[in-house]
């Protein structure tokens, strides 16, 4: 049995974790996790499913696919670690969020992690639970259905040659690649962190420079803003994250992969 056990193993997230990991991890479907058999000897159970509900509805503690995998954890001995968003942290405290700052959830997916960390907190003990508390990710995000910032930038520039922005390119906001995300997943399992910890880059960018990088990358194509308003500004403290971990994010980092991205978009 892997030491590693990542749940949800098709998502943008999981993939990126059982890269990092290697042939020290195994990837499971949620549903096979939740089979009694499934996690027996694995050390840590990393969750990277999502529930598509929790975007516009709030669940019940029966609907919480989170809290049933962490129980099942508990039982096979093992660590949790669930993955949790910035949209917990209350508006007021998103520029410069630390991990005790109020977090009641800003919309109905930051309600429902929220409430979901509360409900894990009750069933794993405290040393063997880590809840990683994630920034904006980027990474090779053209897939069907998804609508991350970056796969809405990449699904416009493929369909009509130009990235169209509702807000003004000046909005900052905390971006981590998909790399970086997963070093620190396994930097924290690896130094057997546990507790609350933001995982982002704690240097908020520009928006427009993701935007422009991309289309630097793509070689042509145009950008249009259509309501300059400037709003849901945010960037995570990291001090807990390096302090486990010793990682620090490199700001070009984000934008050397957004000109890849552009690069292998233009190449087909």
């Amino acid at each position: 049995m892997p030491e590693v056990l990542v749940v949800g193993e098709s998502g943008f997230l999981s993939q990126a974790m059982l890269k990092a990991w290697g042939s020290r991890a195994q990837g499971l479907s949620w549903r096979e996790a939740l089979h009694p058999s499934q996690l027996a000897g694995a050390q840590w159970v990393l969750n990277g499913a999502l529930d598509p509900r929790q975007m516009s509805e709030l669940l019940s503690p029966e609907e919480d696919f989170d809290l049933q995998l962490a129980q099942k954890a508990v039982e096979a001995g093992a660590h949790y670690v669930m993955l949790s968003t910035r949209k917990v942290y209350d508006r007021a405290a998103q520029w410069g969020a630390r991990e005790d700052d109020l977090a009641v959830g800003q919309d109905v997916y930051g309600q429902n992690k929220a409430q979901t960390e509360a409900r894990i907190r009750e069933v794993v003990p405290e040393d063997r639970l880590l809840i990683a508390r994630v920034a904006n990710v980027v990474g090779p995000e053209r897939v069907p259905g998804r609508r991350s910032f970056m796969a809405m930038m990449l699904g416009s520039l493929a369909d009509r040659g130009e990235i169209s922005f509702n807000m003004s390119p000046f909005v900052r906001r905390d971006f981590i690649t998909d790399r970086f995300f997963a070093d620190s997943m396994k930097g924290l399992v690896e130094s057997g962190a546990s507790g609350l910890v933001n995982v982002g880059s704690g240097q908020p960018l520009m928006t427009g420079e993701l935007a422009m990088a991309l289309l630097e990358g793509f070689g042509q194509g145009s950008f249009r803003v259509t309501d300059p308003r400037v709003f849901d500004e945010f960037w995570l403290d990291v001090s807990r994250l390096k302090s486990w971990t010793g990682l620090e994010a490199d700001p070009e980092s984000v934008r050397e992969l957004c000109r890849e991205e552009g690069r292998k978009l233009a190449s087909g």
